[in-house]
Formats: structure tokens, C-alpha cells, sequence
């Protein structure tokens, strides 16, 4: 018989192969050694979601600290969804899309609103999606977030429209592929980008899903609009794109695989043609695909090198190459150069990479050694839009001068630290270097107060800029309030400077250039200050929508907002009461009303908006101060909508591409024509959404204005031969004894017609084939009429001469 001993013995074995066996399973298959599945291909790992009640998150083991470390991050999204009536939607579903990965449903609760905290999000991701789902109603968006963007986001408002999952099915010769990766970016079919009109952000990468064995899945849901599908399997190199213009539920959409490429890229820079390490490269697509890639971006290593996995077999793409000191502009992003058709390797250099040396001064204390580490903190840009990107985040002492490798002419604000707490504000110029002056550091707290409750403001944006010189009238760094409405800026240099404050933390705050933002002062040459600063109370501004002479929301409204000083841009509404009944949206604004005050600087608008909807023209809406109402106010009536195609042939005949191509309105300058349209390189550019009127067409590069034509609400095509417009060249001919300087042009006939004198008797005269022009030279010593002094032209013409003859 087996005695006690043995039986604890033998229990304890068992407890032993049990646990031996647990860790072992958890070894075995696909996720070998406990990894992420994609870690052992050498490619980034993701984030894994899991649900908790009614929140999405998404989780990763380790300490907040680790999580930062490891460039991962907690970021809560706030917003609200409305139904289809404009009214709040009760018990509405909304999930998140992360890394390709659907995250569990949250509800809205009975105002229509919502909070996702997800957690472990990459800092290199760009978006994340959201959709939101109600019985056969749906909306989409995603929100672009970047390294520096806050931790809680207002997402915009949703607005339901009728929608539905859709069906994908990913093939590969015909059989279905299991295990593959399918994003859909959806755009609704007014958005006022798809005009060119404005910048609209493109709603990016809204849904994604895993197929099945089948090689089935399913997106969404997804409302009714243009859909693109993107299918990735980075195990066997495949890749395919779909795109579609109208799409039902009931039919699957097949996307056929393609054998992906792998694409080498070697950064180098400067002249001696040095490796960039550490250079993030994000993905775009042609001009012609807004959406750009939904991977995280690449990083370069210490030869400067990196692998850009499953790229399509046959498409150009455009890399932005985003590195420490440098950047290339293009739109919003940097580029470095196009990748043609079957190239693998390829190599991006970086010439005007420069190192600089500014020369450094100290007011006080110990001149720092050569080989001191400085920090440099970037500012703000000089149009207050961003923060800067092109300058190093470190840098150090070198025969007596701060050194600093940043692409070459730039002229880019920061601020340098060193280790015993002294600062320095400075400007990075190669052209002309200005010295660093390192004074004692001081803290500025600023105290931002609602003016009527006293009550504190939090997540108010408030800006800092010195007094008397550069940046000047520009904010050089912003934070936002906290919870107690304060604001901390620490290692200031001792100085004076001028405080701005904006309610919205997204918004940089601009003193004197903007018209409304609430302005101080403080004084840091003797120590740190305390400065308090009132903004004014909330107000609902009225925001009206009409259809005709009633009151009306349309279906698939959607409204674009400015509403502070500071915002770049116009963006998606993401707060105020939609009240469909009496046809308002109330904002909640803080402006200052009007004054009478002698020399007050008074308020243009307190906001703006545009309004768009399905059929209708978008309508661009100032909100100013109604003294009748007591109120802000502004109202949008909206019309019916007109389409423009037009037809450019370029000068020789040939059908012009690659060309900017501007729509201006020729009864007034509207507010949304300054963003100059940027049109395809189409030979047909189609508008969309038009108001009726009369317009023009123009070519900023050329210089050239087109005949005026009108719009009516059917819509036209309309046909600019540009070998009828351009300029007509000449001189004038003066007698001997005349001075020029008094010689003039007229231009009669045509309304677009415009002189130029350029040098003594020369002119150069633009004509738009619109009609004949007439040019008339006079001179107050010359007689005022004569055969020779006048000339009719109606197309482009070189070496005309005109005479004037002495009185």
C-alpha cells in the first residue's frame, strides 16, 4: 500500500508536469516562444484588443512607464452621434479600429455620447476609425493623431445615414485566402474635398476585419458612399485594391491578391552623403489617393537603412521622410522621392542637409565647455500652425558655438536649455546666424479664468512669445490649461513677454494677429510671475440652416467649423445642440462682443462655417455679433447644388495635366476660394457642389484668368482653349528727348485685361480670349492722340510697337 509520502509525492509530480505542460502549450504553434505572431517576421507587433463592459480598450502588459518607453499611450476619444433626425441616438453602438483590429462596442447614453479610452496605441499610428451603428443607419470617420497630440480627443460629430456591413471576399487565382488583413477608407460622396474646394481631412481608414478560412469578411458597417479596400497578407507577400463607387450588402465584393514587393531604402544626407538613422517613412500613394497606407511608418537604422514590407507591384509612391533636424515639404507631409514601378532598392539623399553654428553669448554665470549637452525644444511655427519638426532635439557646445544639423535655409524658432537650468530663446538661420544668449530661467504661470464666474478654464490653449523681437507678433511655444485652468512654462529666459489664450486647446493662440484672442503681458527679468487672464463667458451662437425660405436640416449635412483664431484650417463639428425643429446648431463660443471703444479692435467674425449636404452647394456662413438677436449668429442658406467639368487644352492643343487649376467666382471674393483648388491631373477637372453664379477659371503659375461663364444649378461643361489667352509683349516708342518714367498703359475692352510696365518702354499685357483688347499708350509730354499709340489685339502676341509723338 501506498503510504502518505507517496501520495504527496506523487500529487506533487503531478502538479509539476501540469505546469511544465502549461508552458510549454503556450509556446507551441503560430505565436511560438509567447511572441505576437507578426514578431517573429521581424515586423512591428500590435496592439491586442480585448473588451471591458461597455469600453473598448486596448491592452498591453507593463507599467504606464514601460508603456511610454515602449512609444505606447492611452488615448480617450469623446464625441457624440446623432440619428438621422438630427436627434441625439439613444443606445447607438460605436467601436474603434486600431492597428486593423476591431475593438469591442461602446453605447451611447441618452444625450448621444460616448468615451473610448484605448490604451497601448502606438505613437507612430496616424488614425484610428470609428463607426457608429444603429439598426440600418451608420456613420464612419477616423481621427488623425500624431506624436504630440493629446491623450483625450473630441472626435466629430456623427451623424446616421442609411448603411450596412459589407461582404469582402479576398481571392488569390481564384481560391479564397484566409488570414488576411482588409481596411476600408470610405469618403461620403459631398464631402467638399472631393471639390477641391478645401482640405477637408478624408475620413482615412475606417474599418477593418480578418478573413475567414473562406477568405470572407466583414467590413463595417459603413454608410452609403465611395469605398476603398485594401487587402494586405504579409506572411505570403500579397496585396490587393479595390475600389468602388456604390456597393450593396447583399453581394460580396471580390478583391483579388497580387505578389507584393519589398522596397530597400537607404536615407543618406548632407554633402559627404552621411546615413540618416532613426528617419520615420510614411507611405503615400499618387496624388490621385488622399487615403495614403494604413502600416505604421518605417524607421531607419544606423546605416541608414530600412525595409518597407508588402508594397503594390505596380504603383508609384511618394515617401515622406520625416528625420531629426530636417523635413521636405509636400502637403502635409515630407517628400523624399517617388519609388517607379519594379524598383526594390533605391536610395534617398538628403542634399541640403546643413550643419550650423551659432554663436553663443551668456549673461551671467560660467561660459558652458565645449562638449555640453543642450536640449532644444522646437517652437512654434511662425504662422502659428505647428509645431516645428526640423530641429534636433539635442545638441551640444563646440568652440564656443551651438551646433546644429537642420535643413539647409531654414529659419526655424527654439529654445535651448542647459544642464544648470539657463536658457536661451534663438533662431536657427543659416543665412544669417544670430547668437544664443543664455540668461537665468524663470517659471511663467498663467491662470485662465472664466470673466463672469471666476470659475477655471481648463484645456484653453495659451501661448508665449517675446517682446520686441522675434517671433514677434507669432506664439513661440503653447500648452494647454490644466484642470485648475493653469498653464506652466518653465526654463523661460528672463525677458518680457506677451501672453495669447484661446478656449481651444487644438488652436495656437496668436496675439495681435488674431482679432479676438485674449492678450497679457508678463515680466520675467527680475524672477518668476504669476499672471491671471479672463476669457470671455460661453455664448450659443446661432447657427441657422435654411432650404429655400425654411427652416431645415437636409439629410447627410455635414458642417465645417473656425472658431478660434488660432485653428488652421476648418474641421469636422465636433460639439454644440443640434435643434432639428427650428433649424439651429448652437455653438458654444467665447468672444468678446463688439465695444465702441475709440480704436478697440473689433471682431471680423467670432466664427465661420461651412455647410454641406447631398444636392446642395456648399455654403460658407460668417458668425458676427446680431445686435438684434443679442446674440452670434450666422445663417446658411444652402442651394440647389451645380457640377462643373471643364476641358483645358494647354497651349500647343495637347490636354493639360499636372497643372493647378483655380475656380474663382467673378461676382465677389468668396471666403472659400482662397484655399485655390487643387484639381488631378485629369485633362477633364470636375467641381462639385457649386453655387450658381458666374466664374472663371484660372492658372495661378501662368498667371492667366479665363473668360467668365455662367452656372446654373443643371450644371455645364465648359472648354478654356488656353492658345487664346496669355500675354501680348511690346515697347512704346518715345521721341528722343522724353523721359519714360512718365509713360503709361491702358488696357480698355476686356475686364480681365491687365498692364504691366516692366522696364522703361516696355510692356506686357494679359489677354483671355475673351474678347478684343485694346492697348493705348500715353505720356503727359506726348500728344494724346495719334495712329500709333493704340493697338487691338484679341490673342497672345510678342514685339508690338507703339509710337508717341511729341506735342
Amino acid at each position: 500500500m501506498f503510504s502518505r509520502r507517496h501520495l504527496l509525492f506523487a500529487l506533487a509530480l503531478v502538479l509539476a508536469l501540469c505546469l511544465v505542460w502549461t508552458a510549454v502549450s503556450s509556446g507551441r504553434g503560430p505565436d511560438r516562444g509567447g511572441s505576437h505572431p507578426e514578431a517573429r517576421t521581424g515586423e512591428s507587433t500590435e496592439p491586442i484588443l480585448r473588451g471591458r463592459d461597455s469600453r473598448s480598450t486596448v491592452h498591453v502588459p507593463g507599467s504606464p512607464g514601460d508603456m511610454e518607453r515602449a512609444g505606447v499611450r492611452m488615448i480617450r476619444i469623446r464625441g457624440t452621434v446623432l440619428d438621422d433626425d438630427y436627434r441625439p441616438a439613444r443606445g447607438a453602438n460605436v467601436s474603434a479600429v486600431v492597428a486593423g483590429k476591431h475593438a469591442e462596442t461602446c453605447t451611447c447614453n441618452e444625450a448621444g455620447a460616448y468615451l473610448l479610452e484605448l490604451s497601448g496605441i502606438d505613437r507612430a499610428r496616424s488614425h484610428i476609425g470609428l463607426s457608429a451603428l444603429r439598426g440600418g443607419l451608420a456613420a464612419s470617420t477616423s481621427i488623425r493623431i500624431a506624436p504630440g497630440s493629446d491623450e483625450e480627443i473630441r472626435a466629430e460629430t456623427l451623424v446616421l445615414t442609411p448603411g450596412s456591413k459589407l461582404p469582402v471576399h479576398v481571392t488569390w487565382r481564384g481560391e479564397g485566402v484566409a488570414e488576411t488583413t482588409v481596411h476600408a477608407a470610405w469618403h461620403a460622396p459631398d464631402d467638399p474635398s472631393r471639390s477641391g474646394a478645401w482640405d477637408f481631412p478624408w475620413r482615412g481608414w475606417v474599418a477593418s476585419a480578418t478573413t475567414d478560412a473562406h477568405g470572407m469578411a466583414i467590413l463595417g458597417p459603413l454608410p452609403d458612399g465611395d469605398v476603398r479596400l485594401l487587402a494586405v497578407h504579409r506572411g505570403q507577400r500579397l496585396r490587393g485594391e479595390v475600389r468602388i463607387a456604390s456597393w450593396s450588402s447583399t453581394q460580396a465584393v471580390e478583391v483579388p491578391l497580387e505578389v507584393a514587393r519589398d522596397v530597400r531604402v537607404r536615407v543618406l544626407g548632407g554633402t559627404d552623403g552621411t546615413p540618416l538613422e532613426g528617419c520615420r517613412l510614411v507611405l503615400l500613394r499618387d496624388s490621385s489617393d488622399p487615403w495614403g497606407d494604413p502600416q505604421a511608418p518605417a524607421r531607419t537604422d544606423a546605416a541608414g537603412e530600412s525595409v518597407l514590407p508588402c508594397l503594390p507591384p505596380r504603383c508609384d509612391l511618394t515617401i515622406n521622410v520625416v528625420g531629426e533636424g530636417f523635413v521636405y515639404p509636400f502637403g502635409a507631409g515630407m517628400e523624399a522621392g517617388r519609388v517607379p514601378d519594379d524598383v526594390s532598392e533605391f536610395v534617398i539623399h538628403v542634399p541640403d542637409i546643413a550643419e550650423i553654428r551659432l554663436p553663443i553669448q551668456v549673461q551671467e554665470g560660467p561660459f558652458p565647455e565645449d562638449g555640453t549637452p543642450v536640449h532644444i525644444e522646437a517652437g512654434i511655427g511662425e504662422w502659428g500652425s505647428e509645431v516645428q519638426t526640423d530641429l534636433p532635439r539635442h545638441a551640444a557646445v563646440a568652440n564656443g558655438q551651438l551646433v546644429l544639423r537642420v535643413r539647409r535655409d531654414a529659419r526655424r524658432a527654439g529654445r535651448a536649455v542647459l544642464p544648470d537650468g539657463r536658457a536661451a530663446l534663438f533662431r536657427a538661420s543659416t543665412k544669417r546666424p544670430e547668437p544664443v544668449i543664455f540668461k537665468r530661467a524663470h517659471e511663467l504661470l498663467v491662470r485662465v479664468r472664466d470673466a463672469d464666474t471666476g470659475a477655471p478654464v481648463p484645456d484653453a490653449a495659451v501661448g508665449v512669445g517675446r517682446s520686441g523681437s522675434f517671433p514677434g507678433p507669432f506664439v513661440h511655444h503653447a500648452v494647454a490649461t490644466e484642470a485648475d485652468g493653469t498653464a506652466r512654462f518653465q526654463a523661460l529666459p528672463a525677458g518680457r513677454y506677451w501672453i495669447a489664450v484661446t478656449a481651444n486647446r487644438e488652436a495656437v493662440p496668436k496675439a495681435r494677429w488674431g482679432r479676438f484672442g485674449t492678450e497679457a503681458a508678463a515680466d520675467l527679468r527680475e524672477g518668476p510671475q504669476t499672471v491671471d487672464v479672463l476669457l470671455p463667458p460661453v455664448q450659443d451662437a446661432a447657427l441657422r440652416v435654411m432650404v429655400g425660405d425654411r427652416p431645415e436640416f437636409p439629410r447627410g449635412m455635414r458642417i465645417y467649423v473656425w472658431t478660434d483664431p488660432g485653428q488652421v484650417g476648418y474641421r469636422p463639428l465636433d460639439r454644440g445642440r443640434w435643434d432639428a425643429t427650428a433649424g439651429i446648431v448652437w455653438l458654444p463660443l467665447r468672444a468678446r462682443r463688439p465695444t465702441k471703444e475709440v480704436g478697440a479692435e473689433q471682431p471680423a467674425r467670432a466664427a465661420s462655417a461651412i455647410v454641406t449636404a447631398p444636392g446642395f452647394a456648399q455654403e460658407w456662413v460668417p458668425i458676427r455679433w446680431d445686435a438684434k438677436e443679442g446674440r452670434f449668429a450666422g445663417t446658411a442658406k444652402l442651394k440647389p447644388a451645380a457640377a462643373l467639368t471643364a476641358h483645358v487644352p494647354g497651349p500647343k492643343g495637347q490636354p493639360l495635366s499636372a497643372t493647378l487649376l483655380r475656380l474663382d467666382p467673378v461676382d465677389g471674393w468668396q471666403e472659400w476660394t482662397k484655399a485655390a483648388p487643387t484639381l488631378d491631373d485629369r485633362p477633364a477637372n470636375t467641381y462639385l457642389a457649386l453655387p450658381p453664379g458666374t466664374y472663371r477659371l484660372a492658372i495661378d503659375a501662368w498667371d492667366l484668368y479665363g473668360p467668365p461663364f455662367d452656372l446654373s444649378p443643371g450644371g455645364r461643361e465648359v472648354t478654356w482653349d488656353l492658345r487664346e489667352s496669355g500675354w501680348v509683349t511690346g515697347r512704346v516708342e518715345l521721341p528722343a528727348d522724353i523721359d519714360p518714367d512718365g509713360l503709361r498703359i491702358h488696357v480698355e475692352g476686356d475686364p480681365d485685361g491687365e498692364a504691366r510696365k516692366t522696364d522703361g518702354n516696355t510692356f506686357k499685357v494679359r489677354v483671355s480670349g475673351n474678347r478684343p483688347v485694346r492697348i493705348r499708350a500715353t505720356h503727359p509730354a506726348c500728344a494724346t492722340t495719334n495712329r500709333g499709340d493704340t493697338i487691338e489685339v484679341r490673342t497672345p502676341a510678342d514685339g508690338l510697337l507703339l509710337r508717341l509723338l511729341a506735342k
